[in-house]
């Protein structure tokens, strides 16, 4: 995908790769060629000789061709993967957005604590004020009956 860098590199050199591939497999069939040829025209004794090398030679050609092979095979898997995999930049986006829009609910939200905290701290202020009113309105009603008591008696007595 376009969106990661160095995507193309891995395109060019998944290409390069494949004409490596088919250049090595036509080099290992000129040198089985050529081998064959040593050992239709070398003298017996030379044959010999060569043998055990041209073996070591060619195992280890072997090997090196099955190693290059199987690490060529997971660089073209991984690059296979990785010219699949989905555009995150959208996600990344919306998360983003998501991001933002829970940071403003988080501000709104300690507005509206800190609006309620003051609304229950002016609550508690009125219900306290309304109870000291009743209690000196309790306390008023108690002097003026008392005052209406001690003037029925004073008019009763006097």
């Amino acid at each position: 995908p376009s969106y990661l860098p160095g995507n193309r590199e891995l395109g060019a050199t998944a290409v390069e790769l494949a004409s490596r591939q088919e250049g090595s497999e036509e080099s290992r069939r000129h040198l089985v060629e050529q081998s064959r040829d040593f050992k239709r025209s070398a003298p017996e004794e030379l044959k010999k000789l060569a043998a055990p090398l041209l073996k070591s030679f060619q195992a280890e050609i072997d090997s090196l061709l099955w190693r290059s092979r199987e690490a060529e095979a997971a660089f073209l898997n991984v690059s296979k993967r990785i010219a699949e995999a989905p555009d995150p930049t959208l996600h990344l986006e919306r998360l983003e957005e998501t991001l933002e829009r829970l940071q403003d609910v988080e501000a709104a939200n300690q507005q509206l604590s800190e609006a309620l905290e003051r609304e229950v701290t002016c609550q508690r202020e009125h219900a306290d004020r309304d109870r000291r009113l009743r209690e000196a309105q309790l306390g008023l009603a108690a002097k003026l009956a008392e005052t209406e008591r001690h003037t029925r008696n004073l008019q009763a007595g006097g």
